[in-house]
């Protein structure tokens, strides 16, 4: 063969290797950009979720706060503070409905449940403070199981998005 022909078939040789390299270098880094941004996605849901969740919680706490560190020295003013705070914990839930998943938001609906009954109850109270408040601590118990609750399946939320 020819020195001329021979020389000219690397050149096409070396030029077709060096497209199938860029080739696969464009290739291999459109892979990484749509696994980046899928786990970008991900970080962004995970981080909105948490602030929902972290949220909720923090309403929950001032509710529970409202109860039980006042003194019922104005029972209309406490009442209509837990029930101003219900309404910011119903608001909550109807954005932890948005997020999810359902396990948790089944877990704050019983939380909701667990506060409106308690504060019905301290309502009850508040009008005959001289009656029986062991069904309120009785309340509290199964709020704060209710709390714990809520934290396992919001966590185990968090955790299965990795």
């Amino acid at each position: 063969m020819d020195a001329g022909i021979v020389a000219l078939l690397g050149a096409a040789i070396g030029v077709l290797g060096a497209a199938v390299g860029a080739g696969g270098a464009v290739g291999a880094a459109a892979v990484t950009g749509r696994h980046q941004a899928k786990n970008q996605r991900t970080q962004a849901q995970r981080e909105s979720r948490r602030h929902v969740y972290a949220d909720f919680l923090r309403r929950v706490h001032e509710y529970m706060a409202t109860t039980l560190d006042t003194v019922p020295t104005d029972p209309e003013a406490l009442k209509e503070a837990l029930h101003a705070t219900m309404r910011e914990i119903d608001h909550a839930i109807s954005l932890i409905a948005i997020e999810g998943p359902e396990a948790v938001v089944r877990s704050a609906n019983r939380i909701f449940q667990h506060l409106r009954s308690h504060e019905s109850a301290m309502a009850e109270w508040l009008a005959t403070p001289e009656g029986d408040h062991h069904t309120l601590e009785g309340m509290e118990i199964d709020i704060n199981r209710s709390i714990a609750d809520f934290q396992t399946k919001a966590r185990a939320s968090l955790d299965n998005m990795n």
